[in-house]
């Protein structure tokens, strides 16, 4: 269970299921989503993992809109067809997803530098390459950013793009991990998230906030760890893992973690001329 959750509250929540997947669901407490996946999947940083046959059950009883009750430890799921299903989150392991800043040195800047641009592939982003949105992601790198320019970028890309997160909210999550990596957030980046929050999808929000306050789902806590590390082998394994986020979630994160890191002093990302036509 990821540390952000709480493990228990002094008084009884009620919410919803939210969205229902083959491996995982979701659970709405107002604007605020708990993730609930199998154990084949990363721990959301909003979410927990639980046995495969437990999540199967879930998710084949419930239907959405189904209601869901927090008393204390316990998450209660009132299913439409298998009654009333209980998770105790005092037996579940929790799992740290905080973002713990690492020194800036040239060795680890040049290491995840030569990872990234070893391994990601812009060419399978999801994010539409126009020449605004190009200016815009090139502009991400640049030292000397002005506010109105970040202004600019968070408004442009946040909703930016189909699906349950949009290509453009991936490409920020990416970006801001670096810069949360390495000690870096953009100033006010909790308002700017906070003012574009209502164009994107829920999911995406809950990704959003919790990044803002420091937490990022496991793939990505691997890769802060290899960077803290300095293991190189970690970290390719971790790429690889996040390549496999969604259909093109986990290149349009690696684009953005390519711009943050550009942007700290690393490899200067180029665009391939396929994705600029």
């Amino acid at each position: 269970m990821s540390s952000s959750l709480p493990l228990a509250r002094s008084e009884s929540v009620s919410g919803q299921i939210h969205s229902l997947f083959k491996s995982s669901l979701n659970i709405a407490f107002g604007e605020e989503l708990v993730n609930v996946a199998n154990s084949r999947m990363q721990c959301s940083s909003f979410g927990l993992k639980l046995e495969d046959d437990k999540v199967d059950q879930l998710i084949q009883s419930a239907i959405v809109a189904d209601r869901v009750v927090q008393k204390g430890s316990r998450l209660i799921l009132y299913s439409s067809y298998g009654g009333v299903i209980e998770i105790d989150l005092a037996k579940l392991e929790v799992i740290d997803l905080k973002v713990k800043p690492v020194e800036i040195t040239p060795e680890r800047i040049e290491l995840i530098s030569r990872v990234l641009s070893e391994m990601a592939d812009l060419e399978q982003v999801g994010l539409p390459m126009d020449e605004r949105t190009v200016a815009v992601l090139r502009g991400l790198t640049d030292q000397d950013m002005k506010k109105e320019a970040l202004d600019a970028a968070f408004e442009h890309l946040i909703g930016r793009g189909k699906g349950l997160t949009p290509s453009g909210d991936d490409v920020l999550l990416g970006y801001l991990l670096m810069c949360k990596l390495f000690g870096k957030s953009p100033c006010l980046e909790q308002y700017r998230v906070k003012q574009n929050i209502n164009r994107t999808t829920l999911i995406s929000a809950n990704y959003l906030r919790e990044l803002c306050r420091g937490f990022v789902s496991e793939y990505f806590q691997n890769f802060c760890l290899a960077a803290a590390r300095m293991d190189e082998g970690l970290m390719r394994q971790s790429v690889e893992q996040i390549k496999n986020v969604g259909a093109t979630s986990g290149h349009d994160m690696l684009l953005g973690m390519s711009l943050g890191i550009s942007k700290i002093g690393g490899t200067i990302v180029k665009f391939p001329e396929t994705v600029l036509s």
